[in-house]
């Protein structure tokens, strides 16, 4: 019994509670805000952009044993070729950067160097891309630049800025990344929900200005981790089931109409050619034997290709 109680209390020193979430808080430069970001992983929070006058940065945060303290490692260069391979995957520690956060220094969510060292990894990704102007085409276009940005998910990741009084969560399903926007530093009482980014769509995040020019943020769907497991979106599924069963029923269709449709037809209308039964022969046998068998054969092939249609349609909105 002892032993069981233990070790679940060493579960829960490593792990967190169900549903609390491991994170760090720190600001994005480009964006002039603070997030909420995983712990253990190489991000990319900044690219080089000479009008935005920001430099390619790849930092990772680790917490130290005890989980009291975070430390940051940063490599920064003007250009993506001024880092190493090693660099840019985050392990060439020697030559980073170092910040050390520790619980002290940041008491709240509202503040830089904020951590949570315990818990669950969870996360979601989004393409963030900077356009001239507000974009229209679900990001199709080339971007100004495009931000691969890493955010901490949960109910429980509350980031906040103490000057405007208000505070955020992000929360990610699989199929879209949710922003809840409150009143207040403490993540309390009814927020309003937008949606960052979504599968299928790039919807305005933002905008700013820089040197007299207005810049829009939009942001590209990317993927969702809960506890380190890939979160597999609800619209996923659908397109299996419904392009393997459409094929089969076609293909048993067509064959069973080949065989009844040739034999009847040729002894019936062969065989008794005299005058007396050549009217009526001719009469009876055209419209069963041609018309109906054609009828549903031109019925069938327009609802294959509406059937066909459908699915590339329904394609197309992934």
């Amino acid at each position: 019994m002892l032993v069981s109680i233990l070790a679940a209390i060493v579960f829960a020193y490593e792990y967190g509670v169900a549903g609390q979430t491991r994170y760090v808080v720190d600001t994005i430069d480009l964006l002039e805000t603070n997030y909420a970001f995983p712990l253990d992983m190489c991000l990319q929070p900044s690219v080089a952009n000479a009008l935005a006058s920001t430099v390619d940065v790849f930092t990772t945060y680790e917490c130290n044993a005890d989980g009291t303290e975070v430390t940051k490692y940063l490599w920064d260069g003007a250009t993506i070729a001024d880092l190493s391979e090693e660099q840019r995957a985050c392990t060439d520690k020697a030559t980073a950067t170092t910040t050390v956060f520790t619980a002290a220094g940041a008491s709240t969510p509202c503040d830089a160097g904020y951590f949570i060292c315990n818990g669950a990894d969870n996360y979601g990704s989004v393409d963030v891309n900077v356009y001239f102007a507000e974009n229209t085409d679900n990001c199709a276009a080339a971007a100004l630049l495009t931000l691969p940005l890493v955010v901490a998910t949960g109910a429980d990741v509350c980031t906040c800025d103490a000057t405007a009084d208000t505070s955020e969560t992000i929360t990610c399903t699989g199929d879209s990344l949710q922003s809840t926007n409150y009143t207040g530093t403490a993540c309390a009482g009814t927020g309003t929900t937008t949606t960052l980014a979504a599968l299928g769509e790039c919807p305005l995040m933002t905008e700013f200005e820089i040197s007299g020019i207005t810049l829009f943020v939009h942001a590209a769907m990317g993927v969702c981790f809960a506890d380190g497991e890939l979160l597999t979106p609800t619209a996923g599924p659908t397109l299996e089931p419904t392009l393997t069963p459409t094929a089969a029923p076609t293909d048993e269709t067509q064959a069973p109409t080949a065989d009844p449709t040739a034999d009847p037809t040729a002894e019936p209308t062969l065989t008794p050619t005299t005058a007396p039964t050549a009217e009526p022969t001719m009469a009876t046998t055209a419209e069963p034997t041609e018309s109906e068998p054609q009828s549903a054969a031109i019925a069938h092939s327009v609802y294959m290709a509406a059937s066909i249609v459908t699915v590339c349609s329904f394609l197309r909105t992934f």
